[in-house]
């Protein structure tokens, strides 16, 4: 797993300016308070003389205040004139002054949301949200608000927020850094390459921001230039990870490798790059030398339940039934709220024919997890296996969980083409196209879906699409084909056994 974000989140607030206090909202309020507000709007930003000019408007407004102490407008231009003055605690109480006589009066809004926001004060997503209520172009306001949302790790909101604020972040690199780390958390790298781009320009030296665009570019599939910009970086663990997966991606195994273990060596302590070096050495069918990275993985991090699960899958590839039996259950026993060795146990057990155990294993993690998506889509999966008669009371309940899975994780590609699978197989090949096509725009390569969308369009006698489709699976067949004997040329072996 590759780290985002160089493993961290930006602590910092991104600036922005919310619009100029100019607007005039009703002809009955003094016309002295509309004045003053358009003045601190013209000589906001300026130098020192300034100060001494909204001094000399807050003492005006003083005196106003005395003859209508319950005027909203000079109540905010009283809170304008203290914020120029750097008194924002008197600031904020004069905004909220005007606010509680009238509540939807957006200079005063605007005046507490910039100053809530500069303080980290937790009333900020109160005030943007309220200013957003009347405004909702507000693009300086949106801009807070995404950053806000980014802070709470919540990047679908951050990424709609970011969207609507694009106007306001050009000159922020801040922002569009969060912005696109945001999108990488979606899966959207190509978008967030764009985003990242444009915040280093504005941040050459930003080391950060270099690493996160490498990455977006690793998995926007340009690993040129992440591997470009990953050599200009500090070659800690995360960056020796990133470049261990782009050298992986460009079948430069022995350089993945020396890459992955530097960072296995710099970072004992982290589980991810025994997995990703573990990985590596499976894909290329060296089981022995994955099991001696994982074991090596254990020995420094003997708590680790993704490890011994990997060992647990490494042993039952290898026939190890027992060993692999005893690692599933060790990682159960390490972290029982994750789902690590009850899965890997129960298809340890669907591997060996005990699907009905297998099927108890995974309704057992359901009572305690019953919207977890991946676990009803590997329960449909276990009960379609052990009967394929669509008319049996399994395969019912299999469909109910696939629709299920896929309202719970509309991007789970595989329950998508296991639920067009069953539909087809119950002669409602019409539905079965929609789901199949679903999982063909999540996973254009998955080769179960493609060959199921082949025979639903014969089915319906569109000869012309499915021809295609068949060319394109027969393509993807061939790459398979093709792949594989790339790999199982490249054979990793042990150290001592390569020197002999």
């Amino acid at each position: 797993m590759i780290c985002r974000g160089g493993c961290d989140l930006f602590a910092a607030h991104s600036t922005f300016s919310l619009p100029a206090y100019n607007r005039v909202q009703g002809r009955s309020l003094f016309l002295i308070s509309t004045l003053l507000i358009t003045l601190f709007a013209q000589f906001a930003g300026l130098d020192q003389q300034s100060n001494v000019e909204a001094q000399r408007l807050l003492e005006q407004i003083e005196l106003g205040l005395k003859q209508q102490p319950s005027n909203p407008r000079l109540l905010a231009a009283r809170g304008l004139a203290l914020e120029r003055l750097n008194r924002d605690r008197d600031a904020l109480q004069s905004f909220e002054e005007s606010l509680a006589i009238s509540p939807k009066f957006l200079i005063a809004l605007e005046g507490a949301a910039d100053i809530t926001y500069r303080t980290h004060d937790p009333k900020t997503s109160n005030y943007l949200s309220r200013i957003l209520q009347q405004d909702p172009q507000n693009a300086a306001a949106h801009g807070m608000a995404g950053t806000l949302a980014f802070e709470e790790h919540d990047c679908p909101a951050a990424n709609q927020h970011f969207a609507a604020a694009e106007s306001a972040l050009s000159d922020n690199p801040l922002a569009l850094a969060q912005w696109g780390e945001c999108l990488l958390a979606d899966d959207e790298p190509h978008l967030a390459t764009k985003r990242l781009g444009q915040s280093l320009r504005l941040r050459p030296q930003d080391k950060r921001v270099s690493y996160d665009l490498a990455l977006a570019l690793h998995l926007d599939q340009h690993d040129e230039e992440a591997l470009e910009i990953t050599k200009t970086l500090d070659a800690d663990s995360a960056v020796l990870n990133l470049l261990g997966s782009i050298y992986a991606s460009q079948d430069k195994v022995a350089d993945a490798i020396v890459a992955f273990r530097k960072a296995t060596e710099l970072d004992p302590k982290n589980e991810e790059n025994y997995i990703d070096l573990a990985s590596l050495c499976l894909d290329h069918q060296s089981f022995e030398v994955a099991a001696d990275v994982v074991n090596v993985g254990i020995a420094n991090i003997p708590d680790s339940a993704a490890l011994y699960t990997l060992r647990g899958a490494i042993a039952a590839q290898t026939s190890n039934v027992e060993q692999a039996a005893a690692d599933f259950e060790r990682a159960n026993r390490l972290k029982p709220d994750a789902s690590y060795g009850d899965v890997g146990l129960s298809l340890l057990l669907g591997q060996q024919s005990q699907i009905d155990e297998a099927i108890a294993v995974i309704r057992s993690r359901l009572e305690r997890a019953p919207n977890d998506a991946k676990l009803n889509f590997l329960l449909a999966d276990l009960l379609v296996r052990k009967s394929d008669d669509p008319q049996q009371s399994g395969q019912h309940e299999a469909q109910r969980l696939l629709v299920k899975a896929v309202g719970l994780q509309p991007d789970l590609a595989n329950a998508h083409a296991a639920l067009g699978k069953l539909l087809l197989k119950s002669g409602q090949a019409d539905l079965a196209i929609k789901e199949l096509k679903v999982a063909l725009e999540k996973d254009p390569n998955d080769r179960v879906a493609l060959n199921q969308y082949v025979l639903a369009l014969n089915r319906l006698h569109r000869t012309a699409e499915a021809r295609a489709a068949a060319e394109r699976l027969r393509d993807l067949l061939s790459e398979d084909r093709r792949a594989e004997v790339r790999k199982n040329r490249i054979r990793i072996m042990r150290p001592s056994a390569a020197t002999q």
